[in-house]
């Protein structure tokens, strides 16, 4: 197996800012290609959440001290720990999926599709996420502006020529 990958030989990253359309738009396309492929999933949240219940018994095993809690069912199971979880790991929970999509992630070098709420927030965006692998551009509009273009910080310039996605183009989006 390759290991030149973070998680998935086939995995893409959507980042941006709060309210850009990710989860909207990785909704979509998982639901346009969900009776094809084995999609997996990956939310990389910045902030600090909670999936269990407080009065369940999971909440109440992690306020007792647990590291990490694991529940299922016949149809269902959720895995939930304190700490950082190795990389490796996550490969093997996914490795049987035919692609994964990373919502997130943006300082990570995941292959990644940069989502634009305003076009002007492209310079301050470019400077905050590891563009290594970035791979396009999507946004509301159907294309950059040229006076976005020539506000690129000095270094960004080869990133000009990389594809631009009209965020409602499932197809195109898809596909690539």
């Amino acid at each position: 197996m390759n290991n030149l990958y973070l998680y998935h030989p086939k995995e893409i990253s959507f980042c941006g800012h709060s309210g850009s359309g990710k989860t909207t738009l990785i909704s979509s396309i998982i639901n346009r290609l969900n009776s094809k492929y084995r999609i997996g999933y990956i939310k990389h949240d910045a902030h600090k959440f909670q999936m269990d219940k407080p009065g369940k018994d999971t909440y109440k095993a992690r306020k007792s001290g647990a590291d990490t809690i694991f529940i299922s069912n016949d149809s269902e199971y959720a895995l939930l720990g304190n700490g950082s979880i190795p990389n490796e790991a996550i490969k093997k929970v996914f490795q049987d999926f035919d692609f994964l999509i990373v919502e997130g992630h943006k300082k990570t070098p995941l292959p990644k599709i940069l989502m634009l709420d305003k076009q002007e927030h492209i310079p301050i965006l470019l400077e905050s996420i590891n563009t290594e692998r970035l791979l396009g551009f999507c946004g509301r509009e159907n294309f950059i502006g040229h006076e976005v273009l020539k506000r690129f910080p000095k270094g960004y310039d080869h990133l000009k020529s990389l594809p631009y996605f009209q965020r409602d183009d499932l197809e195109n989006i898809s596909k690539f």
